[in-house]
């Protein structure tokens, strides 16, 4: 009897509830389960092996795509129903389990370790599924060399690294490892953002909004391309989650957000770094005039010298 998985609609939330979904694969190793998932991060599930259907579950006007969730599930029956958006179907479905999501106020654990802890899980690091067949054909569509994938858009420019911070850093990357490539990697909508970063040396980049217009590539077609990466820089974002889910050593660039509770994980022994303005989230949030309302960074205070301190050290590292 399948389980039915029901994920979060944006990237970064959806990838740390896979915390979930690699508990549940140990407490029930031969698993199966249908997952239902926004469009922009159902095809992270596409390469599971124990992923029997994925049915899109786009928002609609009103609520209205409860409605159509509930008219697909609800015939069925379901050894358990895993519910990270903390719906009222689920405790409606006819299922053996239920684990669904319940915010605790002012709680201070990462969100993986919020999320297992529905099912009473110890927390597992996210993990996302990617095809050898995939990860193979993804590769050919960059260089032979060893690969540094950068990320430098936020939806939200308060949390956004500055633009020219990152071309300072990229340029002197590929100044001093000239036997490296480097992935700059947004969304599509991203791309006139990245305009900025198309004066660094074609030769020495590939743009993932570039292959996403040549190759109509999906969310997990990037994820195989970010899997092939040495070291990941990148402000919080859905980005930064899928890297560390897919094993790449991360440097998260963290100001108005909490890095013990969205940073990458785990945050000991994994090779991450999180790199953080002078400000804890604390100070920031009480200085006069803040807002995440606002269209202001409050990345400024994170200088181009102790980034690159920390690349040369994860680059080394990655090397050996």
């Amino acid at each position: 009897m399948p389980g039915l998985f029901i994920t979060s609609s944006r990237i970064g939330d959806a990838v740390m509830t896979l915390s979930l979904l690699e508990g549940l694969r140990k407490q029930f190793p031969n698993m199966c389960y249908v997952v239902a998932a926004d469009p922009l991060v159902a095809s992270l599930f596409q390469d599971d092996p124990a992923c029997d259907e994925i049915i899109l579950f786009p928002k609609r006007k009103a609520s209205l795509h409860w409605f159509h969730l509930w008219r697909r599930v609800m015939r069925r029956s379901w050894g358990w129903v895993a519910d990270t958006r903390g719906s009222a179907i689920s405790h409606a479905l006819r299922a053996k389990k239920r684990y669904i999501w319940r915010k605790t106020p002012n709680d201070q654990r990462h969100k993986v370790e919020q999320v297992a802890a529905m099912a009473g899980l110890a927390p597992s690091c996210p993990r996302i599924i990617v095809s050898e067949e995939r990860s193979q054909r993804m590769r050919a569509l960059l260089p032979d060399a060893p690969l540094f994938v950068v990320a430098p858009v936020a939806n939200w420019i308060g949390k956004q690294w500055p633009m020219e911070h990152f071309y300072a850093t990229i340029a002197r990357f590929c100044e001093t490892y000239t036997d490296a490539h480097v992935l700059v990697i947004a969304a599509p909508s991203e791309d006139a953002q990245l305009q900025p970063l198309r004066d660094l040396p074609a030769e020495r980049i590939t743009f993932s909004t570039d292959l996403v217009k040549q190759h109509a590539l999906s969310l997990i077609d990037m994820a195989a391309l970010m899997s092939h990466g040495s070291v990941f820089l990148g402000n919080d974002s859905g980005l930064m989650h899928m890297s560390y889910a897919l094993d790449v050593p991360v440097i998260g660039l963290f100001g108005p957000s909490r890095d013990a509770i969205y940073g990458p994980y785990p945050a000991m022994g994994a090779g991450h770094t999180v790199l953080r303005i002078p400000q804890s989230y604390d100070e920031l949030a009480n200085t006069p005039g803040f807002s995440h309302k606002n269209q202001v960074c409050y990345m400024d205070g994170l200088t181009t010298d102790r980034v690159w301190q920390a690349l040369e050290e994860k680059w080394h590292g990655a090397s050996n």
